[in-house]
């Protein structure tokens, strides 16, 4: 896979043992796990780098704070009805030093206004047009690197003040608590909070995608099946039959649990979100792609087709949701390609209230090839390097060494 476009990277930081911050102030987005586990996986790199020493300071990020609780953030805060000057007071009480923030760009530019320097951690830097607020002007901008760079994201790259590449970013394996249970897959959905969602179009989403999947389990002989993601498995919107017929259990998992949960999986059904993709890929599971929700979901679907194998990604039938559209009409934004993906979900759940015979099929062809071929996604981490999060780290104390 050749990169090309991508504007030129800083000089590498080089790794620093004698500037270890004390105190730092930590955050991702609100609106979904992904930057909860990039988040968690430099946080693991920070904590092996200086043996437990540095305190954290939890900012917003409400959705992950079970999860950011197990690697030492404690103290947490929202900052959204703070003042300036009252979030400036609560960095100095908490004797913060700099700021790693993960896809929150309004927090990271708030937090640069008050006089905290931020590493900003932008794991989609491809997606960017002039519709999104992108903060250009952090101190310090780690934008993960990807195979190729569409033009459209070119200018907004380009005025970044201090941008540095860094690889892909995962955290360690876990060790898994036992071998991979024959008969036992896993249901991944994420992307699954957006200001562009409703209870009701999510909902559909779930209701199309899971009896699609769970139809296609059964016809392949699985017999237990994992649901994990931000929701509750018993909840899951399917029909009683195959409840009856499959061992469903899972949930809202701990991240540790979550990831044993891949490792011992026979296989893997994921919705198409970068950093469980490359979880998968790590650990060198079996897997297949669900269709996508978002633009972010559909760019990283394309690139699972084209680094590993287009057989095992599952499309949206024709007459559900048109991806090839959206593809084509990505300069106007995510959260019209949320908006707009919905609807058509919403649309054609309507349409088949009992589920979309092709997507079922769809979902077992795929199924069935991943098994028959044994195809891990294992190539997306070959293609960028997996060592971001220790790069981030770098960065960040190289940073504090100079200032």
């Amino acid at each position: 896979m050749i990169m090309y476009g991508h504007p030129s990277p800083q000089e590498p930081a080089q790794p620093s043992v004698t500037a270890a911050p004390s105190s730092l102030a930590v955050a991702g987005d609100g609106f979904g796990w992904g930057s909860v586990g990039l988040l968690a996986a430099v946080l693991g790199s920070i904590r092996l780098r200086e043996n437990g020493l540095t305190r954290f300071l939890g900012l917003d990020t409400g959705i992950g704070r079970p999860v950011l609780r197990r690697h030492a953030v404690h103290d947490w805060a929202d900052t959204s009805d703070l003042t300036d000057g009252e979030l400036r007071n609560l960095l100095a009480r908490h004797s913060v030093e700099a700021a790693v923030v993960v896809l929150n760009a309004e927090l990271a530019l708030r937090l640069e206004r008050v006089g905290c320097p931020v590493v900003y951690v932008d794991t989609n830097p491809f997606m960017w047009t002039e519709h999104e607020l992108i903060p250009q002007t952090v101190t310090r901008y780690c934008a993960q690197l990807c195979p190729a760079l569409p033009q459209l994201c070119w200018p907004v790259l380009r005025g970044i003040t201090s941008l540095h590449w860094v690889g892909r970013i995962i955290g360690p394996r876990p060790s898994p608590s036992g071998a991979v249970v024959p008969g036992k897959a896993v249901l991944n959905f994420g992307g699954l909070q957006s200001p562009a969602t409703t209870a009701g179009s999510v909902q559909s989403y779930l209701r199309l995608v899971s009896t699609a999947m769970m139809t296609a389990f059964k016809e392949q002989g699985y017999e237990r099946v994992v649901v994990t993601g931000n929701l509750d498995a018993d909840a899951l919107p399917i029909p009683a039959d195959l409840a009856s017929d499959l061992d469903v259990s899972g949930g809202r998992l701990p991240r540790e649990q979550f990831l044993n949960e891949l490792a011992t999986a026979d296989i893997i059904a994921t919705s198409p979100g970068q950093t469980t993709l490359l979880e998968i890929g790590a650990l060198g599971r079996r897997a297949v792609v669900l269709p996508p929700q978002n633009l972010s979901q559909i760019l990283h679907a394309d690139e699972v087709s084209l680094i590993v194998d287009p057989n095992i990604v599952v499309t949206w039938p024709q007459g559900t949701v048109d991806q090839d559209r959206i593809a084509r009409e990505r300069g106007r934004g995510e959260d019209w390609a949320i908006s707009t993906m919905y609807g058509e979900i919403s649309a054609a759940a309507a349409t088949w209230p009992d589920g979309v015979p092709e997507l079922a099929r769809s979902c077992s062809d795929a199924l069935a090839y991943a098994r028959r071929k044994e195809t891990s996604l294992a190539p997306l981490g070959a293609v960028t390097g997996n060592e971001g999060a220790e790069e981030v780290v770098d960065i960040l104390h190289d940073f504090l060494r100079k200032a």
